[in-house]
Protein backbone atom coordinates (compact mmCIF):
# COMPACT_ATOMS: atom_id res chain seq x y z
CA UNK A 1 0.00 0.00 0.00
CA UNK A 2 1.17 3.46 -0.85
CA UNK A 3 0.04 6.47 0.82
CA UNK A 4 -1.17 9.02 -2.49
CA UNK A 5 -2.39 12.14 -0.09
CA UNK A 6 -3.48 13.00 3.39
CA UNK A 7 -2.05 10.37 5.91
CA UNK A 8 -3.17 6.83 7.26
CA UNK A 9 -2.43 4.68 10.63
CA UNK A 10 -0.96 0.89 10.24
CA UNK A 11 -0.42 -1.78 12.36
CA UNK A 12 -0.09 -5.39 11.73
CA UNK A 13 -1.07 -8.18 14.13
CA UNK A 14 -4.37 -11.06 15.05
CA UNK A 15 -6.07 -7.49 16.77
CA UNK A 16 -6.15 -4.02 16.86
CA UNK A 17 -3.46 -2.54 18.75
CA UNK A 18 -3.30 1.37 18.53
CA UNK A 19 -0.25 1.60 20.20
CA UNK A 20 1.54 -0.54 17.99
CA UNK A 21 0.06 1.60 15.01
CA UNK A 22 2.67 3.92 12.31
CA UNK A 23 1.77 6.59 10.77
CA UNK A 24 2.13 6.79 7.10
CA UNK A 25 1.96 10.72 5.41
CA UNK A 26 2.19 11.14 1.49
CA UNK A 27 4.71 9.31 -0.12
CA UNK A 28 5.09 6.32 2.58
CA UNK A 29 4.71 2.77 1.83
CA UNK A 30 4.24 -0.29 3.93
CA UNK A 31 3.43 -4.30 2.89
CA UNK A 32 2.01 -6.96 4.45
CA UNK A 33 2.11 -10.68 3.72
CA UNK A 34 -0.37 -12.83 2.43
CA UNK A 35 -2.87 -13.75 5.25
CA UNK A 36 -1.42 -11.50 7.78
CA UNK A 37 -3.59 -9.55 10.14
CA UNK A 38 -3.28 -5.47 9.70
CA UNK A 39 -5.62 -2.62 10.04
CA UNK A 40 -5.41 0.89 8.88
CA UNK A 41 -7.57 4.05 9.97
CA UNK A 42 -7.57 6.59 7.88
CA UNK A 43 -7.23 10.67 8.42
CA UNK A 44 -9.14 12.87 6.92
CA UNK A 45 -9.05 12.11 3.44
CA UNK A 46 -6.54 10.06 2.64
CA UNK A 47 -6.11 7.98 -0.26
CA UNK A 48 -4.39 5.40 -0.73
CA UNK A 49 -3.11 2.64 -3.64
CA UNK A 50 -2.90 -0.72 -2.67
CA UNK A 51 -0.83 -2.80 -5.69
CA UNK A 52 -0.72 -6.54 -5.39
CA UNK A 53 0.03 -9.48 -8.12
CA UNK A 54 -2.51 -11.95 -8.53
CA UNK A 55 -5.90 -12.67 -6.91
CA UNK A 56 -6.90 -10.75 -3.31
CA UNK A 57 -9.69 -11.01 -1.26
CA UNK A 58 -10.35 -9.33 2.15
CA UNK A 59 -10.97 -11.42 5.21
CA UNK A 60 -12.02 -9.60 8.57
CA UNK A 61 -11.09 -10.91 11.66
CA UNK A 62 -14.04 -10.21 13.32
CA UNK A 63 -16.79 -10.94 10.88
CA UNK A 64 -18.79 -8.30 12.63
CA UNK A 65 -16.33 -6.05 11.01
CA UNK A 66 -17.61 -6.83 7.60
CA UNK A 67 -19.41 -4.57 5.99
CA UNK A 68 -20.66 -6.51 3.25
CA UNK A 69 -22.82 -8.82 6.07
CA UNK A 70 -25.31 -6.13 6.23
CA UNK A 71 -26.15 -6.40 2.28
CA UNK A 72 -26.38 -10.46 2.71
Amino acid sequence: MTVLSGAVRYGQGAKLDPSAEKTLSAGGFAATPAEAGHWVNFEDDAVMQVTGVGSWNITYLDPRDDPRAAQR
